[in-house]
Order: C-alpha cells, then sequence, then structure tokens
C-alpha cells in the first residue's frame, strides 16, 4: 500500500511538471482605437515566454472566411513547437477583410491594427524580443496578401519581411509568405508549418 501511494504520487508529480511545460494558450480581447472596437486575437507563448524569458514571435493571419481559432485548428500543435523552438505565435481574428484599411467602413481597418496596434500590445504585454529581428509575420491565403500589404506599408518600421512565394504549393492560389531573413527560425518555421502537404487547397 505504501509503495503504490509513493508510486501514485511520483506519477502526479511527474504530471504537473509536464503540464507546467505547456505552452500558454489564451484568448484575448485587444483594443482597436483605430476601429473604435475590441478584436479577438489567440496567442500561444512557450514555457520560457510565461516566465519572463524574451521571445521572438510570429504574427499568423487566417484565410478568408476564417478567424483566429483557424491556425490553431489547422496546427493544433502549434503549443508544442511553440515550446520546442521558444516561438510566441499570435493569431489575429481579420475577419474577410483582406488586411486591408478600408477608406470607407472605419470598422475595417486591420493593417492599422495588426502592423500597429497589436505589435505594441504584444511587445507592451508579452516578454518579446521587441525589435524587427524578433518578429515575423506569415498568413494562408488571405493572410498572405494581409502580410504583403502590411510589408509594404509598415515593414520599414515594425516589422522585417522578406516575402517567399512557395511555388508548389497544393493550389497556386496560395502565397505562404514568410517574412525573417533575420532571424534563426526562418528554415524552422518553414519546415515545422508549412509542409506542403499540410496546407489547405481552396
Amino acid at each position: 500500500m505504501k509503495r503504490q501511494f509513493f508510486t501514485l504520487l511520483a506519477g502526479l508529480l511527474c504530471l504537473s511538471g509536464s503540464v507546467a511545460q505547456a505552452a500558454k494558450v489564451d484568448t484575448l480581447s485587444v483594443r482597436s482605437n483605430a476601429m473604435n472596437k475590441n478584436v479577438t486575437v489567440l496567442t500561444v507563448r512557450p514555457d520560457k515566454a510565461v516566465g519572463g524569458e524574451k521571445c521572438p514571435v510570429i504574427y499568423l493571419l487566417h484565410g478568408h472566411g476564417g478567424n483566429a481559432f483557424t491556425w490553431m485548428t489547422i496546427k493544433p500543435d502549434l503549443p508544442q513547437i511553440a515550446d520546442r523552438e521558444g516561438i510566441i505565435f499570435v493569431c489575429p481574428d481579420g475577419k474577410n477583410s483582406w488586411y486591408w484599411d478600408s477608406p470607407r467602413n472605419k470598422d475595417y481597418r486591420y493593417e492599422s491594427f495588426v502592423a500597429k496596434e497589436l505589435v505594441e500590445y504584444i511587445d507592451k504585454n508579452f516578454a518579446t524580443k521587441a525589435d524587427r529581428s524578433g518578429r515575423v509575420i506569415t498568413g494562408l491565403s488571405m493572410g498572405g496578401h494581409g502580410g504583403m500589404c502590411i510589408q509594404i506599408n509598415f515593414a520599414i518600421k515594425r516589422l522585417t519581411t522578406q516575402p517567399h512565394f512557395e511555388s508548389n504549393c497544393p493550389t497556386k492560389q496560395h502565397f505562404c509568405s514568410i517574412y525573417a531573413p533575420n532571424t534563426t527560425h526562418n528554415m524552422t518555421l518553414r519546415e515545422s508549418l508549412f509542409p506542403h502537404a499540410d496546407i489547405p487547397g481552396g
């Protein structure tokens, strides 16, 4: 009986240790002054970032018809990747905005939100490498378009960018854009997130 108790106790300690090392997944409501509303943002922080160690950030933009939770559906192992590579993932809800700033509809200024307001919020509230070398932006389909818009209009001030077109994606309509020339996570991101067979068509 005593041996069984200590075996159970050891198992619980191991389990608690593994839980403590798991990445932290949160759903945030981030205020956008540009749109005068809150925007849903899913974040995945590795254990080291939760503990205060500064980590690089990858902004993942979803495609048309998606939302802040799309990337967790496509890549449910994002928390494991975050812990393994020491990366913070940020997945904003961009509606079907194409990540443009609408000149007519003040509710659709997602370019300003992602490139300015969200970056500032994440750098202020998370343990990030808050400089150009510590930021990457990538997207699927419409999200790739959004990444290009942000690259063109805001990259010089806010983000490190270098587009790569994956010509052998299952559908050529997908622009699997990755912007990370000055980080060590470029190839790792490609291999971990975007093996071509994992990129859904449509």
